[in-house]
C-alpha cells in the first residue's frame, strides 16, 4: 500500500476579528500552539493549505495583532510548518482587484514559510494535479486549464450553499462548473458537503451563529485519505438551561459543549473547584422554569467567575407574558421564536409591550412583535 504525504486543510481564520480583540486572538493562537501544530509534528505533517481570509480587516493591521502574528509565524518557522493559501475576499485591499493584499507583509518577513496564491495556478502533489484559485473578483472566471485537475482548493462563492444555517446563497458560481473535480473551499463558515464539494468550515466558533457548529481542521493525502478533527481548545458558545418544573430532576442542561446535549447536576455545577472549566466559553444562562429560586444561586456563581462572559435569559417570565412556551420555540439563534409556537398568542401588542417593559425583557419584545407582524 502506497504511503502518501498528508496535508492539513484549514478554513477561514480571520486574524484580527472583533477589532483585533486580544482575548479572541489569544483564543485563536492557543488552537495552533496547543492542538494543530502538536498534531502535525506528531504525525509528520509539515504543510497547511489555508483556504483564504487569513485576515479579517482588508485595509488595516493593528499593532498588537501584527506583533502577535510575527511571534506565531516565527513559531511556524521554528517548527518547519509551511502555509500556502489562496487569497480570500477579506485579504484583498480593493474589492475589485487582487493586486494589493495585506498578508503580503507576513510573506515578506517569512518568505520560506508562507506562500500566497494571488493568481490561478496548478501543482502536483502525491501524483495528483491540484489547482488553486484565489477569490474571483467581479467578471473573473475559473480558467479552463485550471478546471482540468484532480483537486481544487479555493475561496469560492458557490450558489445554493448556505451562507449561514438556513440561508442559501442565491448568487455565485454554479456547482456544475467544477464537474467531478473534488473541491475544498473556504468563504462560508459552516461545514457543508454536497457531492464533490466540501466547504471546510472555520477552525473556530466566531459568534452565536456558530452555536452547535463543529469546528476544526481537515487532513488529506489527496488520494484515499480524508479526516476531520474537532477543535478541542478554542472558545465555544454554549447554553445552560435551568428548569425546576420537575422537582425530582435536579439538573441543568448544557447545550453546545458536546455533540449532544447533556445534563449536569446542580451540585456539580456549583462546585467551586470547577469554576475554571467555564472561563473559555461564552454562555447564555436560560431560565425556563423556577419556583424554588435556586436559579439565583447559579447566577451568583457565574458572576463570581472572573472574566466570564454570559447573558441571562428569563424564559420563565417571557412564557407567562406571551401565553406560550417560549423556551421550546427555539429554532435558530437569529430567530428564536417560531411562527407556529406564537399562533396561540391572545394578548394584544400593547399588553405585551407593557408586560415586557415591566419585566425588563425588551430584547424579547422585538422578536415577538416582528413575528406577529409577519403573520398579518
Amino acid at each position: 500500500m502506497h504511503s502518501y504525504e498528508k496535508f492539513v486543510i484549514l478554513g477561514d481564520v480571520h486574524f484580527g476579528k472583533y477589532k483585533s480583540d486580544p482575548a479572541f486572538l489569544e483564543n485563536q493562537i492557543r488552537f495552533f500552539k496547543e492542538q494543530l501544530i502538536p498534531y502535525m509534528k506528531q504525525n509528520n505533517i509539515s504543510h497547511i493549505f489555508q483556504l483564504g481570509d487569513l485576515f479579517d480587516n482588508r485595509k488595516t493591521l493593528d499593532g498588537y495583532l501584527y506583533s502577535e502574528l510575527i511571534k506565531l509565524f516565527k513559531y511556524f518557522e521554528e517548527n518547519n510548518i509551511y502555509i500556502t493559501f489562496p487569497l480570500g475576499n477579506h485579504d484583498i485591499y480593493f474589492r475589485e482587484s487582487l493586486e494589493v493584499f495585506l498578508p503580503d507583509i507576513l510573506q515578506k518577513i517569512f518568505p520560506n514559510t508562507i506562500t500566497i496564491i494571488d493568481k490561478q495556478m496548478k501543482e502536483k502533489r502525491n501524483d495528483k494535479i491540484i489547482s488553486f484559485v484565489p477569490w474571483l473578483t467581479e467578471g473573473v472566471e475559473i480558467e479552463s486549464n485550471i478546471l482540468d485537475c484532480d483537486y481544487m482548493l479555493g475561496h469560492f462563492e458557490i450558489k445554493d450553499f448556505e451562507v449561514i444555517r438556513g440561508i442559501s446563497a442565491k448568487h455565485g458560481i454554479d456547482s456544475n462548473v467544477f464537474g467531478n473535480t473534488k473541491v475544498y473551499s473556504g468563504h462560508y463558515h459552516n461545514i457543508q458537503i454536497k457531492n464533490n464539494i466540501t466547504y471546510v468550515g472555520t477552525p473556530f466558533q466566531f459568534d452565536w451563529s456558530d452555536f452547535k457548529e463543529m469546528k476544526g481542521f481537515w487532513v488529506t493525502d489527496f488520494n484515499d485519505y480524508e479526516e476531520f478533527f474537532e477543535n478541542k481548545i478554542s472558545q465555544k458558545f454554549i447554553k445552560i438551561i435551568y428548569d425546576d418544573s420537575n422537582v425530582l430532576d435536579d439538573y441543568l442542561e448544557v447545550q453546545g459543549l458536546l455533540k449532544e446535549n447533556h445534563k449536569i447536576s446542580l451540585v456539580d455545577f456549583l462546585n467551586e473547584d470547577h469554576k475554571d472549566r467555564w472561563k473559555k466559553y461564552k454562555l447564555k444562562f436560560i431560565i425556563n422554569h423556577s419556583d424554588s429560586g435556586s436559579h439565583m444561586k447559579c447566577i451568583q456563581y457565574l458572576k463570581s467567575i472572573d472574566g466570564l462572559q454570559f447573558d441571562i435569559i428569563n424564559n420563565h417570565q417571557v412564557s407567562k407574558i406571551i401565553n406560550t412556551d417560549y423556551a421550546s420555540s427555539f429554532t435558530h439563534e437569529s430567530r428564536e421564536i417560531s411562527e407556529t409556537n406564537l399562533n396561540g398568542i391572545s394578548k394584544t401588542e400593547d399588553t405585551i409591550t407593557k408586560a415586557c417593559q415591566e419585566n425588563n425583557v425588551i430584547h424579547i419584545l422585538q422578536e415577538v412583535i416582528k413575528i406577529k407582524n409577519e403573520e398579518v
